[in-house]
């Protein structure tokens, strides 16, 4: 796993600033690692050829709340409900954390999901 020197404070301004933590990454880093995430797109794209795949069978997309925009689907499942993830600060939910879950609930017609987890720290 690589564990860059800067990590502990690129997290922290990110959070402190409350800055896209991609913005405040040295931009050498920052380039070799979305170079790194496009091959292993291309790879996985790849991996199985357009036409093995059956359309009238169920597909799943994992996307992030920005990416789900412009999407619909019949069923959606949203994780990272709990204090910490969605919303990071309970007592002070922000605008941009409800746009996010509006963007995403309503890429569903019919039903969603949502999931969030316990954990002991978060009390």
């Amino acid at each position: 796993m690589d564990k860059p020197r800067f990590r502990k404070n690129v997290i922290v301004r990110s959070v402190k600033e409350s800055s896209p933590l991609f913005q405040l990454l040295p931009e050498d880093y920052r380039d070799r690692i979305l170079k790194e995430v496009g091959e292993w797109a291309e790879e996985i794209e790849s991996a199985v050829p357009a036409e093995k795949q059956d359309p009238s069978q169920p597909t799943t997309k994992l996307t992030s709340f920005e990416a789900s925009k412009g999407l619909s689907a019949q069923h959606v499942f949203i994780l990272g409900f709990q204090d910490g993830e969605l919303p990071r600060d309970n007592t002070n939910i922000t605008d941009l954390e409800i746009c996010k879950l509006i963007v995403t609930l309503t890429r569903v017609p019919e039903s969603s999901s949502q999931q969030g987890y316990y954990h002991p720290q978060n009390q």
